[in-house]
């Protein structure tokens, strides 16, 4: 019986806790826009169902942001998360706020384990190894091998149009390999 009432003591103090940051948190943005949110959960329940619903639902959140000077708000359960459209917030944002989120974790399924998602001290490392690869210089002298090789995925994905659903990871893999090793 102690410890049911620990728990639920420990429960009671970690949600006065949550509830007091989101107050700060709320009080410091009260200026932005938001969607209509699900108390515990807030916006979270926008990023549930098909792709199609997710993808409509992050375009509101976008138009949102768009339509009021940029930004707008969304809870995801206790953690306050601010959708930026104004380019040079954007960049300001990722000029000084370099460490990853939680959130990342999540997209880890989708994205692999690649520089996006990885932590601050191997996406250091490894930008300072690839950033000579990406300048603009080089990315110029591959845009005609860009060009013509996604007119060929193009070409390929043309002949499957109007045919049943197909993975298009191949034929994305594909016109990645070719442009590289052009």
């Amino acid at each position: 019986m102690i410890i049911v009432a620990l728990l639920v003591a420990a429960a009671c103090v970690y949600w006065a806790w949550c509830a007091a940051r989101a107050q700060r948190a709320e009080r410091m943005t009260a200026a932005l826009p938001a969607l209509p949110a699900l108390p515990l959960i807030g916006h979270g329940a926008l990023f549930l169902g098909s792709t199609q619903k997710i993808l409509r639902n992050v375009e509101d959140i976008a138009d949102l942001a768009f339509k009021h000077k940029g930004a707008a708000k969304l809870w995801l359960g206790p953690k306050l998360y601010v959708a930026i459209g104004n380019p040079v917030d954007a960049q300001y944002v990722l000029d000084n706020f370099l460490d990853k989120d939680i959130v990342y974790r999540f997209l880890r399924p989708w994205l692999g384990h690649g520089l996006f998602v990885a932590p601050l001290a191997l996406w250091k490392t490894h930008r300072k190894v690839l950033l000579p690869v990406f300048a603009n210089k080089v990315v110029e002298e591959y845009m005609g091998v860009i060009a013509e090789q996604a007119g060929v995925l193009l070409d390929r994905l043309h002949e499957r149009a109007g045919k049943p659903e197909f993975d298009v990871l191949p034929y994305i893999t594909a016109c990645t390999l070719d442009i590289v090793f052009e």
